[in-house]
């Protein structure tokens, strides 16, 4: 995620995590224009990236809950990553 251009605090949409009602508030998400895209393809144990062109008007995002540490590190967890439409008001630059 050291490629990503934008970083968003929070999800607009209410969500409930190991009873945190306000648990959308700790989903930070990340977006970019990836230059590629892959595939796997094939078994999960024999199978093989095939490098794809990323869609086009799409951006690949990432969406990581920030979970506390008890050092008091930060740290968290990816729960999803897909590509979505881009929105015209945050074109990315290659």
């Amino acid at each position: 995620m050291v490629f990503a251009r934008h970083v968003f605090r929070g999800l607009e949409r209410p969500l409930n995590h190991a009873d945190n009602m306000n648990a959308d508030r700790d989903v930070f998400v990340y977006t970019w224009r990836s230059e590629t895209d892959y595939e796997w393809v094939g078994s999960p144990f024999d199978g093989r990236l095939v490098e794809r062109t990323p869609p086009s008007g799409r951006v690949f995002v990432v969406l990581v809950r920030e979970e506390a540490a008890a050092d008091g590190d930060v740290f968290g967890s990816i729960e999803r990553w897909n590509w979505v439409r881009e929105d015209p008001g945050f074109r990315m630059r290659q």
